[in-house]
């Protein structure tokens, strides 16, 4: 059967307290991210859309990025179907994570004591819409009882764990454009140095001394994770997962035919994908992966 391959990328937020602060701590204390001034308590969801953000809980940067998750185009396994493809609809579709998904490690609670530290993405219900068509499908943890959470499972969660883990990776620091050579500690203290500069501006624009202090907070935090080091190493840590999408229940709707074929329900679907390039400052990262669907040429 031939194989459809839709590739995706982005920038990702989620707003979520750190080690040693407990997992649900909702502003933040003596890890390496608050919550600050007029933005919401910690939600912990990851969001890869704005229009999923609250405006006050979105801080800006002196880095004019695109935020988001959105596809970069498709492919297909055969060779004689590729020219079929019509990229040009494919190309910058949003991609979303529904059902309010949290990275589930819960401070290293989740753990299997023959896989080791567990942080599967609970729920994971990945969807992509574009121009004239959309797909959606969930994996549960537990086929049996679709319902079950994490926290009421001792078993059955490891395949949804990242397959592996990378501390400095090239190709995450190449990603959020930090040049990991001559020296990614140059390069990275150059990075939150270009931050600083920017919130230092940003105090002097502004007469409200929320604002204010909220800005002077996360300069204090810069320097103060910074010097031992745990907000810059999150910037180079990658994690890769890889793993069956099973749902019961896919949604697809293709009216325009712009993969002149009909997509399999039935098979399970497959994703791979990285998250990475923390931002302890914006509490954004990084991703990159895809999504591989069996399908029927037309």
């Amino acid at each position: 059967m031939t194989e459809l391959t839709i590739n995706f990328e982005g920038y990702w937020q989620c707003r979520q307290a750190t080690d040693p602060d407990p997992s649900d701590d909702p502003r933040g204390v003596s890890g390496y991210t608050f919550a600050l001034g007029y933005e919401h308590d910690f939600d912990g969801v990851i969001r890869l859309q704005k229009d999923e953000i609250d405006k006050r809980d979105f801080r800006e940067s002196e880095r004019a990025h695109n935020f988001g998750v959105f596809v970069t185009g498709a492919t297909v396994s055969s060779e004689n179907e590729r020219s079929k493809l019509s990229n040009d609809k494919i190309k910058g579709a949003k991609v979303r994570l529904r059902g309010n998904p949290k990275f589930e490690l819960r401070n290293e609670i989740i753990y299997h004591e023959k896989e080791g530290i567990i942080m599967p993405i609970c729920p994971f219900d990945i969807e992509v819409e574009g121009e004239g068509w959309y797909l959606r499908r969930g994996d549960p943890l537990d086929l049996s009882d679709p319902g079950k959470q994490v926290w009421q499972m001792t078993d059955g969660y490891a395949r949804r764990s990242p397959i592996d883990f990378v501390a400095v990776s090239h190709e995450v620091l190449e990603a959020i454009e930090i040049p990991p050579k001559p020296s990614f500690e140059i390069a990275s203290n150059n990075y939150f140095q270009r931050r600083k500069n920017w919130l230092n501006l940003r105090m002097t624009e502004t007469n409200d001394p929320v604002l204010r202090e909220a800005y002077k907070t996360r300069i204090w935090a810069i320097d103060f994770f910074s010097e031992d080091k745990r907000m810059p190493s999150r910037l180079g840590l990658q994690a890769i997962w890889d793993f069956e999408i099973r749902g019961k229940s896919p949604k697809v709707r293709d009216k325009t035919q712009v993969f002149a074929g009909t997509i399999n329900k039935t098979d399970y679907w497959r994703t791979r994908f990285w998250m990475g390039g923390f931002d302890g400052d914006l509490l954004r990262g990084y991703m990159r992966g895809y999504l591989a669907i069996p399908f029927t040429p037309k």
